[in-house]
């Protein structure tokens, strides 16, 4: 596991409101200062990269094609996240009723890696883990069938330049017990890693996993 910090050149998600949202949940959940325990893969036959983005309170994942192309997904509140309703009043809206969900995607070049991510976007951490590639393979293409399946249900996909993602919408609900490290905490046990801990904050704890080095991009 390799760990970058702070860096960038915008933060997209940052925000007096956004942090009010944070404090908002975390109280309501009772568990500030708790964080997600990540434990990756102790044995892994064929390792593949695959890196966790912390934006500070929201999260995501970047995955790998066959390609070694990458993809980053964010699950979030469409109004809030795809159309930038993130107001005082929008702030009581995500935390208390349930919303939209959108998924956002954006793409990085091959080899996948944490330098690209930053010439993209400001993140607080970063993080690569090695996972079965089977199984990254197998949640990329999901994820990617996900993403087609809402445009072909009738779901447009829009581009909001703030985020630098595209964004659709999804069946899932979005609300304060499932925001998007709750979907981050499924997708990383998808890929074979061990979450505890709570999950309503982008707040991580990497236990183990094996060093980046060890694995291709």
């Amino acid at each position: 596991m390799s760990q970058a910090g702070r860096c960038g050149n915008f933060d997209p998600f940052a925000s007096p409101t956004a942090m009010a949202l944070v404090m908002l949940v975390a109280l309501a959940a009772g568990c500030a200062g708790c964080g997600m325990r990540v434990t990756a893969p102790s044995c892994v036959g064929q390792p593949v990269r695959v890196i966790l983005i912390d934006y500070g309170y929201h999260s995501s994942i970047v995955l790998s094609d066959e390609s070694g192309k990458g993809r980053e997904f964010a699950f979030g509140e469409y109004a809030w996240f795809a159309e930038n309703h993130d107001g005082p009043l929008d702030v009581c809206r995500i935390a208390l009723l349930p919303g939209s969900g959108t998924l956002g995607i954006r793409d990085y070049p091959a080899p996948l890696s944490i330098a690209d991510v930053s010439a993209r976007t400001m993140f607080e951490a970063a993080y690569e883990l090695n996972v079965e590639r089977e199984r990254a393979l197998l949640l990329r293409q999901q994820l990617d069938e996900r993403y087609r399946a809402a445009m072909c249900g009738g779901r447009a996909a829009i581009y909001n330049p703030v985020v630098d993602l595209h964004f659709v919408r999804v069946e899932r609900v979005y609300w304060w017990a499932h925001n998007c490290n709750h979907q981050l905490a499924e997708w990383l046990e998808a890929l074979g890693c061990e979450v505890d801990g709570c999950r309503v904050l982008a707040e991580f704890r990497i236990l183990s996993s094996r060093p980046s080095s060890s694995a291709p991009p």
